[in-house]
């Protein structure tokens, strides 16, 4: 952890108090558990004016953008490094009918430019009934 506060200007520790989540309009539910020695399983990308996090899990690749993602919990830092969501955080891509739920997550923005870092992702990706 030591790297990344050196190497960047923020970064940011997110973990939830709650232990459960609704799977009501789910009909999959994938755990998630990775973190940056994964590379082939978890990746933060820039494609068209958007940050990417892409998650692999039993070869099929997930994509979620991080970017509403990131403006919202980057204004409730306020200086701090660490934060409890009173809920998980969820990030839905629309187009795979697929939710990411975070329980952990941890990431960081690059000094010179808007780089996302992706370091831990500990959550659950939830496919949507059809």
């Amino acid at each position: 952890m030591n790297s990344i506060a050196e190497d960047y200007d923020s970064y940011f520790i997110i973990e939830s108090k709650v232990d459960s989540v609704s799977i009501s309009n789910y009909k999959t539910l994938i755990p998630v558990d990775l973190n940056s020695g994964d590379f082939q399983k978890l990746r933060a990308t820039y494609q068209s004016d958007e940050w990417l996090l892409e998650i692999e899990k039993y070869g099929i690749t997930y994509q979620f953008a991080l970017d509403s993602a990131y403006q919202s919990i980057a204004a409730k830092f306020d200086g701090e490094n660490e934060i409890e969501l009173d809920q998980p955080l969820y990030i839905t891509n629309a187009r795979q009918r697929s939710t990411l739920v975070i329980f952990y997550l941890m990431y960081a923005k690059e000094r010179e430019s808007d780089v996302i870092f992706v370091d831990h992702v500990k959550g659950l990706i939830l496919l949507h009934k059809d």
